[in-house]
């Protein structure tokens, strides 16, 4: 079980709008028909690396927030824990600044900050992804917190056998996950306050579930855990945080062993990428394959349970999306066209006969 948690802040700083030439052919073509008049648009904030860092970084100092894992500026790293140091975000701040002149300061696709946080018992990694050039109506800065129960990590001993403890009813299963997403929640509304009070913003939406992995097989060990840099924070491979990871792994066999009631929940292959969504009625995870890694995966019947396509266990095409194909266009996908960890190109990648202006 992972608590996962999303921000996504619209900062009060003045937009450019501008329109975005197509990439795709038939897009190119009906562009130079209409001198441009038809055209996608993108937003391009005017904020620089260095000032929304600054702006960021007092949110977090206030917070007690100082530890520091990651700065990457369009894919390329800037600073890397690779030793689990403590207190180094001052020291990786000033570095940054330092390797950063005037005009680099202002050419920027895209931030990544990376903080990782222990409070009452929950290992946070906080992960800052700042888009200079984004999509209409996407917001520029996206906040993604994962929480990890620090009491079930190798360190503190077997994990497996420490949470099985608490699946010994499903009341006891219950009202440990209540606790440990109101724990959650509290973090998240801390860090809502805060970066009100330290950067002016028109808005910020604020989402926060319950994951649970579905491995492929059994786990027996840190060295099986599977990594995806391009996915949330938690699934990235940090120095030390398999050690913190690994209970995550074996919850799933867990609820199938002594059949607890799955509810409530996003269940994630081990990519991370999303599977099922499943509501408030859910289903019992010991009559049903979808949390047995000794099983092949199958689809839990519910009127609450949403299979979701493009994953290690559901193919797309498997998943009816005749009803939300609004976001492709002639000029081709409207995504943000973001550079970087994690983004992605809105370009056509499906042939080579666009080519490339």
């Amino acid at each position: 079980m992972i608590l996962s948690g999303t921000l996504t802040v619209d900062p009060s700083q003045l937009t450019n709008i501008e329109r975005k030439k197509p990439t795709k052919v038939f897009g190119k073509l009906l562009y130079k028909l209409t001198l441009g008049t038809i055209s996608e648009k993108e937003e391009v904030e005017t904020f620089t690396a260095i000032s929304i860092l600054q702006e960021i970084n007092r949110v977090f100092v206030a917070m007690g927030i100082t530890n520091i894992v990651r700065i990457a500026k369009d894919g390329i790293d800037f600073y890397l824990d690779m030793e689990g140091k403590e207190d180094d975000l001052k020291e990786a701040m000033d570095n940054f600044s330092l390797d950063m002149n005037n005009i680099e300061s202002e050419l920027f696709n895209q931030l990544i900050l990376v903080l990782e946080h222990d409070e009452e018992g929950l290992k946070y990694l906080i992960e800052i992804k700042i888009n200079r050039t984004h999509a209409v109506g996407n917001f520029p800065i996206e906040i993604s917190i994962d929480g990890l129960m620090a009491k079930f990590s190798t360190v503190s001993g077997d994990p497996k056998s420490a949470i099985n403890e608490i699946f010994s009813n499903q009341k006891s299963y219950d009202s440990f996950v209540e606790e440990q997403k109101a724990q959650f929640n509290r973090f998240l509304d801390k860090l809502n306050m805060e970066l009100r009070k330290f950067i002016k913003v028109d808005e910020i939406n604020v989402d926060s579930k319950v994951q649970i992995i579905r491995p492929n097989k059994k786990i027996t060990g840190t060295k099986e855990i599977q990594h995806n840099q391009t996915g949330r924070p938690a699934y990235y491979g940090y120095y030390g945080y398999d050690d913190y990871w690994l209970y995550s792994w074996y919850w799933a066999e867990s609820m199938h062993m002594h059949n607890i009631h799955c509810h409530d929940v996003m269940i994630v292959d081990p990519a991370g990428d999303a599977v099922l969504n499943v509501g408030e009625q859910g289903f019992m995870a010991g009559e049903e394959a979808a949390l047995n890694p000794d099983a092949d995966f199958s689809v839990p019947e519910g009127d609450d349970i949403e299979a979701i396509g493009g994953n290690e266990f559901i193919e797309e095409s498997e998943i009816d999306t005749s009803s939300s194909s609004e976001g492709d266009s002639w000029f081709g996908d409207s995504s943000s066209g973001d550079v970087g960890s994690g983004g992605s190109d809105a370009s056509c990648s499906s042939c080579s006969s666009c080519g490339g202006d």
